[in-house]
């Protein structure tokens, strides 16, 4: 139950990633934002790749390259990720 909220979690984070770098895109008139949002998520599922190598934990290793969610900042930080987190930093003022 509890991976299956972390998944459910996950995909909702996914998509307001994906619709913040359709937004960019098109704000900057740019290339097509399909394209422009393509080539955003293969880096940052690289750059996820990456730091999937500090996660603590199997699961952590297994979630953070494609969903960029870090298991151990949840576990420290709460629900809502570590400082950077993409949750945290339009919700910080509310939930510091």
């Amino acid at each position: 139950m509890v991976m299956w909220k972390i998944i459910t979690r996950a995909a909702m984070v996914a998509t307001v990633m994906v619709i913040i770098a359709a937004a960019e895109a098109k704000a900057d008139g740019g290339a097509s934002a399909g394209a422009a949002v393509g080539t955003w998520v293969l880096e940052r599922m690289k750059a996820n790749s990456e730091s999937a190598k500090d996660e603590s934990t199997v699961l952590g290793k297994i979630v953070k390259p494609g969903t960029g969610i870090s298991v151990d900042a949840i576990r420290e930080h709460g629900i809502l990720g570590g400082p950077n987190s993409v949750l945290r930093k339009p919700l910080g003022t509310l939930f510091k």
